[in-house]
């Protein structure tokens, strides 16, 4: 329920903002384009968050030739997040609102982003192919910035009550709770970030942290700091609970099992890559996030990854936009070197 009405209230803030803000010789990169989707390209990059859009800046003014492709809007998890505050340059900054400045940039250089959905990549010949629910694309190089996928392991009941009491989405959906009680399970800032705008509408929120949280200083202060927050350390969502709508969920924490009276569950946990789409290359990594160097290079000659999907132990808006960058600039230098074509950035 929530992702659409997302989308449609993005695409009405973009058309409203192009209607008053014409920019020349550009288009609109929100509207994406559903045929005649090329199917050749020197960079395919899987992903417009901010690692892909950060590549397909860098790529462009490389003078390179290539293909954004993402299933969702772009600006991937900037579209859910309240409040940016640990980005330089950019103090308080909405996601969604930096997300449709990228947006900007993005219409401004050219850059357009096609609807698909990357399936499957497999080997072919000096390259790669790209099985899309859109048609294939072939490439010469790859850079893989999916992000992370949605939940696969669901508890019982979060299926069931989904829009009905269950969201994933605060930003989206926190209205329908105003002062009433809700469950936020998570570890990591997203989470805390959706638990901190809740707080400002919910009667009560509990906050289930199933390990150590991952989150700036100031904003876990912040958390521990909200006097409607209950931190519930090393526990985690056992089951989502109710009638027509969502009333209880069971936890486990360490004190055993206990019911918590709610009228809304956010289970911000347990997503992981999508390792399927990029298995038939056999790249190296562990758990699907995948093994890069410096350059932000996979152990497959040609394929390049940023963001989410690589293995570190930092994941932030800042450190995906730059890990864009170097891959958008190893994958130049790759193609460079591979076809003897000189492209400067």
């Amino acid at each position: 329920m929530a992702l659409s009405r997302m989308k449609r209230a993005q695409a009405k803030r973009w058309a409203k903002k192009k209607k008053s803000q014409r920019i020349k010789g550009s288009e609109n990169p929100f509207s994406f384009r559903r045929q005649n989707m090329k199917e050749k390209t020197d960079v395919l990059i899987i992903g417009a968050g901010i690692a892909g859009i950060s590549a397909s800046i860098y790529l462009k003014r490389g003078n390179g030739d290539f293909l954004l492709l993402d299933k969702g809007a772009p600006g991937g998890k900037l579209n859910n997040i309240h409040r940016i505050d640990n980005y330089a340059g950019l103090p308080s900054v909405s996601g969604p609102q930096f997300a449709m400045d990228l947006l900007s940039q993005m219409s401004q250089l050219g850059i357009s982003c096609e609807y698909g959905n990357a399936l499957q990549i497999q080997k072919k010949g000096n390259g790669f192919l790209a099985k899309t629910d859109m048609g294939n694309v072939f490439a010469a190089a790859l850079i893989l910035s999916p992000g992370l996928g949605a939940r696969e392991k669901r508890v019982p009941g979060e299926k069931e009550f989904m829009g009905r009491g269950v969201s994933y989405c605060a930003t989206c959906d926190g209205a329908f709770f105003k002062g009433k009680d809700v469950a936020v399970e998570g570890s990591e800032d997203h989470a805390v970030e959706d638990a901190l705008y809740l707080s400002n509408l919910a009667k009560k929120v509990y906050f289930l942290a199933p390990k150590e949280i991952e989150a700036p200083e100031s904003h876990l202060q912040a958390l521990e700091n909200r006097r409607n927050v209950v931190l519930i350390p090393s526990s985690r969502l056992l089951s989502v609970q109710g009638d027509k709508l969502v009333n209880k969920a069971l936890i486990a924490s360490k004190d055993g099992e206990k019911e918590l009276e709610v009228s809304g569950v956010f289970p911000l946990s347990g997503e992981s890559p999508s390792e399927a789409l990029y298995a038939p290359l056999g790249l190296e990594g562990e758990n699907g996030f995948l093994t890069v160097d410096s350059a932000m290079r996979t152990s497959v000659p040609g394929v390049f990854a940023a963001g989410d999907v690589v293995k570190k132990t930092l994941r932030q808006l800042i450190t995906a936009a730059s890990e864009g960058a170097i891959a958008a600039t190893s994958a130049l230098a790759y193609l460079r070197q591979r076809n003897g074509k000189v492209l400067g950035i």
